[in-house]
C-alpha cells in the first residue's frame, strides 16, 4: 500500500462508524484497493459474481462500477434497506438465503466472495462445502484473526483477556448487556483452523494479509503468523467432486 493510500485508508476508518454512509465509503475504497489482486484472477472476465454477506454494499458496489459486463449477485439472510436503495440502476441484484443451504445450482458462479463473514458461523465446514459446490472459478475468503489486534471486532482488545473477563470488561466499558463471543455471533477463527477446514473443499492458490503486503513473509512463521495481520485473505480454488469424494 502506498503511503497516499495509506493516508486516505487511516481517514476513511477513523470516520467509518459515524454513519452507514460512512461506512459505506470505507467498504468501497477497500474494495477499489483490492480490485488489483482480484484482476489476477481474472473477475474482470467472470460472467457472475456473488458476495455473501453484502451488509450495506459497499464492497459489491465498488466492484459493480469497476466491472460493469458482470452480474453481481449479494446473497443476505436479512438484505438492508440502505444497500437495496444504493443497487438502483446498477448490475446489482438481491437474493435472500443461508450461504451455508445456497439456495443456486452447483457451478452458479464464477467468482464467490466473503468478506468479514465466516468468522460469524458457527458450522464454517458446512459454509466452506457448500462455497465450494456453488463456486466455478475462485473464491475470495476474508476475515481478521482471532489472535490479531482486531480480531475480536467490537470485543477487541479485551478478546485476548482469558475466561469471561472480555465480557466483563466490555460491559463495563461500552455498557452493553451481551458482550460473550457467542453473543456476539463470534467464532475464534484463525489462519490455522482456516486452513484445515478448507483443505478438503479448495485448493489454495494465495494466502496474503490485505493491504499491508510488508507482512506477509511473517504469515509464514508459526504463532506469530496469528497476531500480525489486521485481515488475512485466502484465494481458493473449489476441488472437484471427485477429489473431495476420495479424501473423504
Amino acid at each position: 500500500m502506498r503511503l497516499k493510500d495509506f493516508k486516505k485508508f487511516l481517514k476513511v476508518a477513523a470516520s467509518r462508524k459515524k454513519s452507514v454512509e460512512n461506512y459505506f465509503v470505507f467498504q468501497r475504497f477497500q474494495a477499489s484497493m483490492m480490485a488489483e489482486d482480484l484482476d489476477k484472477y481474472n473477475v474482470r472476465g467472470a460472467k457472475n459474481f456473488l458476495d455473501i454477506g453484502s451488509g450495506i454494499g459497499g464492497y459489491i458496489y465498488e466492484f459493480a462500477e469497476r466491472y460493469p459486463n458482470t452480474i453481481f449477485i449479494s446473497l443476505d439472510l436479512n438484505p438492508l434497506p440502505f444497500a437495496q436503495q444504493k443497487y438502483v440502476g446498477k448490475n446489482i441484484f438481491t437474493m435472500r438465503g443461508d450461504a451455508s443451504r445456497a439456495p443456486v445450482k452447483d457451478k452458479s458462479f464464477d467468482i464467490v466472495f466473503a468478506s468479514g463473514v465466516i468468522e460469524h458461523i458457527t458450522d464454517q465446514t458446512k459454509f466452506l462445502e457448500s462455497v465450494s459446490r456453488i463456486c466455478k472459478t475462485m473464491a475470495y475468503i476474508s476475515f481478521p484473526p482471532f489472535l490479531s489486534p482486531v480480531g475480536g471486532h467490537s470485543l477487541s482488545p479485551f478478546h485476548y483477556l482469558p475466561g469471561n473477563l472480555p465480557d466483563v470488561f466490555y460491559k463495563k466499558f461500552y455498557r452493553q448487556k451481551e458482550a460473550s463471543f457467542k453473543n456476539y455471533g463470534l467464532v475464534k477463527t484463525t489462519l490455522s483452523s482456516m486452513e484445515k477446514l478448507s483443505k478438503d473443499y479448495f485448493e489454495t492458490l494465495e494466502v496474503k494479509p490485505r493491504f499491508f503486503d510488508v507482512l506477509k513473509p511473517l504469515i509464514k512463521i508459526p504463532i506469530i503468523r496469528e497476531y500480525v495481520c489486521p485481515h488475512i485473505e485466502f484465494y481458493l480454488r473449489p476441488r472437484s467432486l471427485h477429489i473431495r469424494q476420495k479424501s473423504e
